[in-house]
């Protein structure tokens, strides 16, 4: 975490978290919030689809198997029954909700002691840029999420999806949120802590989709979450982690359906092994929502790349026009409607059929295994310009042979930024400059000779 997030952390959460209740708009401590995210086609989890089954992300085994990867920074030999012990004491010596989460969440739950983190993240930042599901819904909160520099995006993506990514006015804030943290305190209520989380995830969930479905020719839902949540109860020692994802709109003109799905549950004080498993998943789901964010906002980098000066994008997902990077929001100013535009409650949901999926690029982000030691939890300025300048001096390989279209992994081996992919049983790790632009039946795609396969953007 940089030097600046630190010094907010002190000071955002030094302020009060205690909500207006003489605001016009309706809060996470309201009885009608739930009401109004349901009413904004944002459903939490437990909600009754009217006799059908929850949805589910399509990759959630694949999330459960990245999330349960083993972490040597959480290897009994380097967290030990003292550091358990320890964490109890600070829990139950963290009063507040202040005190609770720069004691037991920094030091504990994300592995921070006295080093920056890897992950751009910022605390207690109100979204009061963010195109709101429904009018009358408080701005989202978090206590805590992970984004990136805006810098990090080129800046004709911003333009376009501003209000669907950039969180905040003060666009020091990162951007393209996709992992979120909400925690209370002893006397805290849990109930308002999960709808907080609702609430996030489906931003993020928009963002993520958003940034997928940049320069595409149609919109693709493709079943999959992208966005993670957690949740923390001083008082219980309970920690709960969602993922959240959207679905085609039942109606067309009407905006997508975001559904709020439980991954795990842990009662971190209850002995050291159950600790380490849900500090492990917790930690996992960061680096895989921060593979995630890094993949689709290459992929809607290089797609702006391609496109002419001054063109927008085909497929884009923003019903209004952007922050501008360099001059502070004044208001919003709706010019068109889209497939996510507010539209009214329905007072009775249709079935959930399976899910749409018009088309679907193979890319897929995923963390790899702290055990491998793949992904470095030191301070990086990860780029990948040197990669696509390389690429682009290139010439178009002649491909004489049947490739293999595989789904990629953004990873990083030993400081080398690459492609991973499964072969068998094996994670195979490609690093960018091996990979060599290719055209593969009209479409756009990389091609690895070695292994003799390709991956389309």
């Amino acid at each position: 975490m940089s030097a600046s997030s630190g010094q907010s952390l002190k000071r955002s959460w030094a302020s009060s978290r205690t909500r207006s209740t003489k605001t016009s708009k309706t809060t996470p401590y309201s009885g009608q919030y739930e009401q109004a995210l349901i009413d904004a086609h944002v459903y939490p989890e437990g909600h009754d689809y009217d006799g059908d089954d929850a949805p589910v992300p399509t990759n959630y085994e694949d999330i459960l198997r990245h999330l349960s990867a083993e972490r040597a920074s959480l290897s009994p030999s380097r967290f030990t029954d003292e550091d358990f012990r320890q964490f109890k004491r600070t829990n139950a010596q963290a009063p507040s909700e202040t005190r609770m989460m720069q004691k037991v969440l920094l030091k504990v739950l994300l592995g921070i002691s006295g080093r920056d983190d890897h992950l751009k993240t910022e605390t207690d930042v109100e979204f009061n840029h963010i195109k709101p599901f429904n009018k009358d819904l408080a701005a989202a909160k978090p206590d805590l999420y992970d984004g990136v520099a805006a810098s990090k995006v080129d800046k004709k993506v911003r333009d376009q999806l501003g209000d669907l990514i950039i969180p905040s006015t003060n666009t020091t804030n990162p951007i393209a949120p996709n992992f979120f943290f909400e925690a209370k305190s002893e006397k805290g209520r849990a109930d308002v802590a999960k709808k907080q989380a609702c609430h996030d995830g489906a931003i993020g969930a928009r963002a993520v989709h958003s940034l997928q479905n940049y320069g595409a020719d149609e919109v693709v839902y493709d079943g999959k979450a992208y966005s993670f949540t957690s949740t923390f109860h001083n008082g219980t020692g309970t920690l709960q982690m969602y993922t959240s994802h959207p679905t085609a709109p039942q109606t067309t003109g009407e905006q997508a359906d975001y559904h709020m799905t439980q991954v795990k549950a842990f009662a971190m004080t209850s002995d050291r092994e159950t600790f380490q498993k849900g500090a492990t998943y917790y930690r996992n789901a960061r680096d895989l929502a921060g593979a995630q964010r890094e993949s689709f906002i290459e992929q809607a980098n290089r797609r702006a790349a391609q496109m002419p000066a001054d063109t927008p994008s085909s497929t884009h997902v923003s019903s209004h026009t952007s922050l501008s990077m360099s001059v502070p929001l004044e208001g919003d100013s709706d010019t068109s409607v889209d497939e996510l535009a507010l539209s009214p409650a329905r007072s009775k949901r249709p079935r959930h059929g399976s899910t749409q999926t018009r088309r679907s690029d193979s890319v897929v982000a995923a963390a790899v295994p702290d055990s491998q030691e793949l992904v470095d939890t030191q301070s990086t300025q990860d780029t990948d310009t040197s990669f696509r300048t390389s690429r682009s001096q290139r010439q178009t390989p002649s491909i004489t042979r049947s490739p293999t279209e595989v789904t990629t992994y953004q990873a990083k081996l030993k400081q080398k930024l690459g492609r991973s992919f499964e072969r068998g049983e094996q994670l195979v790790f490609v690093p960018d400059e091996e990979w060599q632009p290719a055209t593969m039946s009209g479409r756009a795609a990389l091609f690895n000779d070695k292994y003799n396969v390709y991956w389309f953007y």
